[in-house]
């Protein structure tokens, strides 16, 4: 019965994540669920692409909601990889980067024209058409709200520049975070319609086919999603007399492993994501670049078929927290559904896959520990005292009074900061949020317990106060600090493991080189099933053979034979000191160190009374007594306990399974 009821909890992870409220099939109308609801009445955008993938079109045919909210990651899962030829689904989701819905692959269309209807009402169309300077509204449903950033571009593809250019209107923000249904709103900058005088042919928004909206999110799992829809812009476009596309910036870089690159425009570090509910979300000076034309098919095959990296046209403005997810994700990754089979050919290569399998493994035991206390912690104090945290914008909270057609968010801890209509909060791994932690919710590490009013420190063991001891609880920044000795490992071993990167291309088209047998698993085109060997060969010399610029910030080889230059940004911890915990152990005095050394005995870390449950504790963590008289809160907490441990059985139950 375990089994069954195990089965049943984990069956949200098996499904997809994230579309617009609102399905192709149903003419696009949006579905309200919450007690605050949308106000736009049709979420417009393309239905995806099959990519000819048979995995695909049964999804659609059989599945469709599930093939609405595919991340790119699952997407790529469908395809068979000895029979057919991968194709790249970035950025739209669309074949062959497609700025419209025509392509056979793709069965439900956008209206052709722009529909003749009623004043005051409104009805599907072709096209999203927004004014300058005026907001527009989007629902979103994710089905599994995963903590995620949210950003919005502008794709303008009809200059005949050889790469799109892309002009950035609203910076990455904060979705989901256990919230099922956000709305947030973009907005064209005025001086939109100007552009010719920075870039070259252009034409503006005017049909479909010149631009695409395109919304990307990346999530903490760390997975990759992106919806596309044909925009229109009204008003008059300037003539455009820009000679050349000298005033069109790079795109940028991504940051490796370098988050000391992540800051706000005042220059201090960007720990968190920027709520939804900043005045300064969206970008009001349209500044073009090129493209960033990431592939997608080159991560899933080559590098990770599981997770990806950061893969947006803003890689400067995510926040720390969210890359720090990228990375524990991207330095063990498993070298793709290709590549595997090359790391796996020597007993080098095999040796580091396996290390790599138990430090990812490190990882997300650490994440479920801190998520697990994050969870008590919300329950206890923040969601008890969310009105210190929430914002006062014109988006928050429900005015059932108000005709003037704002969208409005609920009320509840982080509505406001990732668009929330809904107030449920779900509590699953992956969905749970980072947020600074307001002063008078804080407390003290020496303070003692106010039952009626508990802080954040009355549920962090001594052992894990690093978690909130910069008034920031930082999940995956932390997790990533304590996993850097194993990092450091990999990059040691002598089939070095590094971070992979995203791998960029020039073209619209599907990456392609020579070898790459279409990116399926044949020794050569017609031949046996190889198991990608011959593909992930050609693709470790095809990243070899790249320019150094082009491979971004550690965004080594998907089979880790190219030495990342940013590989000492992991320094070790002492060796003593392996799981990180480095909050006044005995390991933390370099004379007990030094004096342990030579005597030639081996220190084991012990931090005074961590082994002891302190009595607000919610329950004992692994290597700890509980303590009688355990405080527990009267509201929420005991069902987060119950949640809890039923998962890590779950968890435990499923890992038994998949071995």
């Amino acid at each position: 019965m375990i089994y069954i009821l195990c089965a049943l909890s984990l069956v949200s992870v098996c499904v997809a994540d994230l579309r617009m409220a609102s399905q192709p099939k149903r003419q696009w109308k949006a579905l309200d669920r919450g007690k605050v609801k949308f106000v736009p009445d049709y979420a417009l955008y393309m239905e995806p692409s099959d990519f000819n993938y048979e995995g695909l079109k049964k999804q659609r045919a059989k599945a469709y909601d599930n093939f609405l909210r595919s991340n790119i990651d699952n997407e790529q899962d469908r395809r068979n990889f000895v029979t057919e030829p991968g194709e790249d689904h970035l950025p739209f989701r669309s074949y062959a980067t497609a700025a419209n819905d025509y392509h056979g692959s793709v069965e439900t269309k956008l209206p052709k024209t722009m529909p003749t209807v009623e004043t005051g009402k409104s009805a599907p169309a072709p096209a999203i058409t927004a004014d300058p300077g005026k907001p527009f509204t989007i629902p979103l449903r994710w089905n599994n709200p995963h903590a995620s950033e949210l950003e919005v571009n502008i794709w303008i593809m009809n200059t005949g520049a050889p790469k799109p250019i892309v002009v950035p209107i609203r910076k990455p923000a904060c979705s989901a975070e256990g919230h099922q249904d956000n709305a947030f709103t973009f907005t064209v900058p005025n001086d939109f319609n100007g552009l010719g005088s920075k870039v070259q042919n252009f034409k503006g928004c005017k049909k479909v086919g010149d631009c695409v909206l395109q919304v990307y999110a990346h999530s903490v799992e760390s997975r990759t999603y992106a919806i596309g829809t044909p925009l229109i812009v009204t008003g008059t476009v300037a003539a455009a007399n820009a000679a050349n596309n000298n005033q069109v910036a790079k795109a940028k870089d991504d940051v490796g492993v370098n988050l000391g690159l992540l800051k706000k425009a005042d220059g201090t570090p960007r720990y968190l994501c920027t709520s939804s509910a900043d005045s300064k979300i969206d970008i009001t000076t349209s500044v073009p670049q090129e493209a960033r034309l990431v592939s997608d098919l080159f991560n899933h095959a080559y590098q990770n078929s599981d997770f990806s990296p950061y893969s947006g046209q803003q890689p400067l403005d995510i926040s720390r927290n969210l890359q720090a997810s990228v990375i524990l994700k991207m330095v063990p990754a498993n070298r793709g559904e290709l590549g595997k089979a090359l790391l796996k050919s020597t007993k080098e290569g095999r040796a580091a896959a396996n290390a790599a399998k138990k430090a990812d493994k490190k990882a997300r035991n650490l994440v479920r520990l801190y998520e697990s206390i994050t969870n008590q912690l919300i329950s206890a104090v923040m969601e008890k005292q969310n009105s210190v945290l929430i914002n006062n914008d014109t988006m928050t909270g429900e005015n059932p009074n108000d005709k003037t057609g704002k969208q409005y968010t609920n009320t509840c801890f982080r509505c406001a900061e990732t668009g929330s209509t809904t107030a449920k909060r779900q509590t699953t791994n992956t969905y749970v949020p980072s947020f600074q932690i307001d002063k008078q919710l804080l407390g003290s590490a020496t303070s003692p317990l106010d039952k009626q009013s508990p802080k954040a420190y009355d549920f962090v063991a001594k052992v894990h106060q690093r978690l909130i001891s910069t008034e920031r609880l930082e999940l995956y920044e932390t997790v990533l600090d304590e996993m850097k000795p194993e990092f450091e490992n990999l990059a040691k071993m002598d089939h070095p493991l590094f971070y992979q990167g995203p791998v960029l291309k020039d073209t619209l088209t599907t990456i392609s080189f020579t070898g790459d047998n279409k990116h399926r698993k044949l020794a050569k085109e017609g031949n046996k099933n190889d198991g990608g060997l011959a593909a992930a060969k050609a693709a470790e010399k095809f990243l070899a053979n790249r320019p150094k610029v082009t491979v971004q910030n550690g965004a080594v080889s998907g089979l880790g034979s190219i030495i990342s230059s940013d590989s000492t940004d992991f320094i070790a911890e002492p060796q003593n000191d392996m799981n990180g915990v480095g909050l006044d152990s005995n390991c933390d005095d370099d004379q007990v160190v030094a004096n342990a050394e030579a005597a030639g005995t081996e220190l084991e870390c012990q931090i005074p009374g961590a082994n002891v449950m302190a009595a607000n504790q919610l329950f004992p963590e692994e290597g700890q007594v509980a303590a009688a008289g355990t405080y527990v809160p009267q509201t929420g907490g005991a069902s987060v306990i119950g949640a809890s441990v039923f998962s890590l059985v779950c968890v435990v139950v499923s890992v038994i399974f998949q071995m």
